[in-house]
């Protein structure tokens, strides 16, 4: 099934949510169809019963939960938290395809991104925008603007892991923990 939003086709893409925990996430793609102006709620509470999912904010220096369902607008490019209780629980959401580099602003302190893609993306491969310079991550670390490593959960061991700067992948449906020491913008390739 696929419905046209803005000359972009609407799709359904699935993951398996496994075994029952936490799991950091983020949706490959911005919402669409019915849920187009980023409800999560609308996208997920029909796969996660119950459902919530928490966002964390470093403006307010916590986490937003979700529901209220229009605590968040989701884009893609954010991460977030959901919980599942069974095994092997499938998770669907109406995407339209990210197209072009998606970048993500952040704040000073911990931030919840994500792949924002169908398809993996190198860690090395993410730039940083600030004050209107756009440099590698790497090099934005040696600026001192950002920390190099990025931190995954896995929701398997209950355990963090870090991705390595260089050979780090970011997989489809990936949430990940990035810190940033000013505000700025981080830009995800396509």
């Amino acid at each position: 099934f696929v419905i046209m939003v803005n000359c972009q086709p609407c799709t359904t893409e699935c993951t398996i949510l496994d075994p029952p925990a936490w799991h950091m996430i983020a949706l490959p793609g911005d919402l669409c169809g019915e849920c187009e102006d980023g409800n999560l709620c609308c996208a997920l509470a029909d796969d996660l019963d119950p459902f919530f999912a928490f966002r964390y904010d470093p403006e307010v220096g916590g986490y937003v939960q979700i529901p209220p369902c229009d605590a968040v607008n989701y884009e893609g490019g954010m991460g977030f938290w959901v919980r599942t209780y069974d095994p092997m629980v499938q998770v669907c959401a109406d995407v339209k395809p990210v197209t072009a580099p998606r970048c993500v602003l952040l704040g000073d302190g911990w931030n919840q991104i994500g792949n924002p893609y169908t398809f993996a993306v190198r860690v090395a491969d993410l730039s940083v925008e600030y004050q209107g310079q756009a440099v590698s991550l790497a090099e934005a670390a040696v600026n001192g603007w950002v920390s190099q490593y990025l931190f995954a959960y896995d929701a398997a061991s209950g355990a963090y892991v870090m991705l390595d700067p260089q050979m780090g992948i970011l997989e489809p449906w990936m949430g990940v923990w990035m810190l940033a020491y000013v505000p700025l913008e981080v830009c995800i390739p396509d």
